[in-house]
């Protein structure tokens, strides 16, 4: 049991992250890995692209929906997965594109930082079924894992919890979930918005689970070098662990 995919947080100025969070993360896990960053320039896409990442996060409330688009474009012809962040149904709308491979909704209230799944539940009728959706923040048992899949989420991000209290994975297993939903991105090929697609991408990183999807196998042999061959989630690894 353990994560599908891996969030790493790269961003010093607000929370004390770097790119060599994202590089230790490679060399010890196979599975794909997501650069947590507030991405405004396509500078930052290439080197999440150079230190092995291979999806990347667009915040829609942080970016203008022409600039989202164009992020998003960049970030295809590179190879990388993108996941959309989204917090309300507005934000779907106008920053949705062909060039998004998943969405995730947070849980996370902005402003007080509350969390709440039925942010999840709320927007989940508005995001097209093609898109990968993921819930996150704010999941704390498993009755809500179970609840959100009701509600087509494939997969759900989970940092906070897993930090606080060394009985989370019981507590998220003791409804009957199966193991690869307690993770950090679930079942349905974490950064493949196709699972056949996501099969065949990611090359180096035994990443059948879910790989970087169709385009993730394009220009991924960079990142072949630093994958870590097949090593678990190590102790360094896991330090890089989104905590959302």
């Amino acid at each position: 049991a353990g994560a599908t995919a891996l969030s790493v947080l790269s961003d010093y100025k607000y929370f004390g992250g770097n790119l060599e969070d994202v590089q230790t993360a490679r060399k010890f896990n196979s599975c794909p890995i997501l650069r947590k960053e507030f991405i405004i320039d396509e500078y930052q896409l290439i080197e999440a692209k150079s230190v092995g990442a291979d999806c990347i996060l667009l915040i829609a409330a942080a970016l203008s929906e022409k600039r989202c688009k164009e992020l998003a474009s960049f970030a295809k012809k590179l190879g990388l997965d993108v996941l959309l962040e989204v917090h309300k149904k507005e934000e779907i709308e106008s920053h949705l594109s062909e060039t998004v491979d998943i969405v995730g909704v947070n849980n996370r209230n902005l402003h007080d930082f509350t969390t709440s799944i039925d942010t999840s539940i709320a927007l989940a009728q508005y995001i097209p079924d093609k898109f990968v959706k993921i819930s996150e923040s704010g999941i704390t048992q498993a009755d809500h894992i179970v609840k959100l899949k009701k509600h087509g989420f494939k997969g759900f991000l989970i940092g906070t919890l897993f930090w606080d209290s060394g009985k989370s994975m019981p507590l998220l297993l003791s409804g009957g979930v199966i193991a690869g939903f307690f993770a950090c991105f679930g079942a349905h090929g974490a950064f493949g918005a196709t699972g056949a697609h996501g099969a065949q991408g990611h090359q180096g990183h035994q990443g059948a689970a879910g790989g970087a999807g169709a385009q993730g196998a394009q220009g991924n042999a960079g990142a072949q070098g630093a994958q870590g061959a097949g090593g678990g989630a190590g102790a360094q690894g896991a330090q890089g662990s989104s905590v959302t």
